[in-house]
């Protein structure tokens, strides 16, 4: 009869894991402040499944994107303990090679191991056995995230902790990641300087005759130069353009790139951008093929107006409603039918291309010095439906005199290209 096997005894190399995702005093800084904030919560543990706050948090990454029930892994950050990763038995050493989390604990359904036959068990035996079960748990409840967990798994849980009181987990999620650390700003501040070259690599590419494919590939071609390029990548380069004759029923508006030829007289746009270390860009660009019409120049300079205006007055202090009303006034001071054309103006970015605040009349968050944030607006032929316009937008760090633009090295005008 065979034995079964044990866990693996990692010893001292579980103290300094050899390929950290994260710096310690990163990891230690960030755990510190969740447990700061989930006292003020009144919450005893958070319970993590979405991968982003998992690798916030842990510095834990799924290489593989094993995204169901076979692979189901969690984070658990209790306020009076160290946190704690459940992973399935093939990740056993991800963590340990990768992470500083001391509590790794696996299970697997291949009988020869002997551990927990299944995620339940030893989910359930965790919050027990750190006498969790009958406390105050926050979940992931926001719409910001993707959580790794369907309703069915859901229900069971809850099901299965009788005793326990279950709350939001948002309010300090959102407390700490939508304030960078100075390791994220700096990270970032080096991201966009990257992004930056890999966009103006695809703008250099376009001219009349060139396929929308081959502008696409000279920034993933970039991307690769900058040694971006991750695992897993998680990053999205939009780049369409438009037929002139077709006006604002051509646009085709966050899409992918297609197989079509560019010609005299396009006007199109990049948005969105490349990550590093599962952080993302996101700005946009405008070009022209050929001659502008005077109604296009007109557009792009009314666009530039008043997101200067907008972004000069933004001050820590304020609101994010507040900066929507900005950019309402700023657009109608140049045109009076001008209208935004999406219900918000901006939004946080990090480990997700869209995270709190959002720059929206119905977001009251106050912003603070630590932010980054996308401003995203601009003017459109709304009369005519003819002439494109221009919704430009870039990355900011909130500082505590205004704003810091972190994706300046790609030039704001439209790129014109001469025939």
């Amino acid at each position: 009869m065979v034995e079964p096997l044990g866990q693996v005894d990692w010893g001292d190399q579980a103290q300094e894991p050899p390929y950290p995702t994260i710096p310690r005093e990163e990891y230690l800084l960030r755990n510190r402040k969740a447990r700061e904030l989930m006292e003020e919560q009144g919450i005893d543990a958070m319970v993590l499944f979405s991968p982003a706050n998992i690798y916030y948090y842990t510095g834990f990454r799924d290489p593989c994107l094993m995204e169901t029930h076979r692979w189901r892994y969690c984070a658990i950050v209790p306020v009076e303990d160290e946190t704690i990763l459940l992973v399935e038995n093939v990740f056993n050493n991800n963590p340990h090679q990768t992470t500083w989390v001391r509590d790794i604990r696996t299970w697997c359904r291949v009988p020869v191991w002997w551990l927990p036959r299944s995620f339940e068990d030893l989910f359930i035996t965790t919050l027990k056995d750190k006498k969790l079960d009958g406390k105050v748990l926050g979940w992931e409840r926001g719409d910001s995230y993707l959580v790794n967990l369907s309703f069915d798994e859901m229900e069971r849980f809850l099901s299965l902790l009788p005793e326990a009181r279950h709350v939001a987990a948002d309010p300090v999620i959102w407390g700490q990641r939508s304030i960078k650390t100075e390791w994220e700003i700096e990270l970032i501040r080096d991201l966009c300087k990257r992004a930056c070259r890999c966009v103006e690599a695809g703008f250099k590419v376009i001219r009349a005759g060139v396929n929308e494919r081959d502008i696409q590939r000279a920034m993933w071609e970039q991307w690769l130069k900058e040694d971006m390029f991750d695992c897993p990548t998680s990053m999205s380069f939009v780049f369409f353009s438009s037929p002139a004759e077709q006006g604002i029923s051509g646009w085709r508006y966050v899409t992918t790139q297609v197989d079509r030829v560019l010609q005299e007289g396009d006007t199109g746009f990049y948005d969105c951008g490349p990550t590093m270390k599962g952080y993302w860009t996101d700005f946009q660009r405008i070009f022209h093929i050929g001659e502008p019409s005077k109604r296009q120049v007109e557009l792009v300079k009314m666009s530039l107006e008043a997101y200067q205006m907008t972004v000069e007055s933004i001050r820590p202090g304020m609101r994010a409603c507040d900066v929507w009303d900005l950019a309402h006034r700023a657009i109608i001071r140049q045109e009076m039918m001008q209208v935004e054309p999406i219900d918000f103006v901006g939004h946080g970015i990090g480990l997700g291309n869209h995270e709190y605040p959002w720059l929206s009349d119905d977001d009251f968050t106050v912003i603070q010095p630590g932010m980054v944030l996308c401003v995203e607006m601009g003017c459109y032929d709304v009369t005519n439906l003819k002439d494109l316009g221009y919704m430009i937008e870039d990355m900011y760090l909130v500082k505590e005199d205004g704003l810091e633009l972190l994706t300046g090295d790609m030039p704001q005008d439209m790129w014109v290209v001469k025939c």
